[in-house]
């Protein structure tokens, strides 16, 4: 992975609590290409869910990543 733009959208929609258990997940969202041959971007959403079910954590990034090596 390389740099990131940044995020955007951040929300804490609920408190984390001490003792709270927090699943996390990531959606690839979108891909592309960019004028760097071998980089792309990808676009995903993070979300962060307790125990209870509550959102805790919701944002969206971009990261520049490597691409893969055509195989021949």
């Amino acid at each position: 992975l390389g740099v990131s733009p940044g995020f955007k959208g951040m929300r804490w929609p609920h408190p984390v609590h001490e003792g709270d258990v927090v699943s996390y997940s990531i959606e690839t969202v979108s891909k592309r290409e960019t004028s760097k041959p071998k980089w792309g971007l990808i676009g995903n959403h993070f979300r962060g869910v307790n125990q209870r079910g509550e959102e805790v954590l919701s944002f969206s990034s971009v990261v520049l990543v490597a691409r893969r090596s055509e195989v021949l």
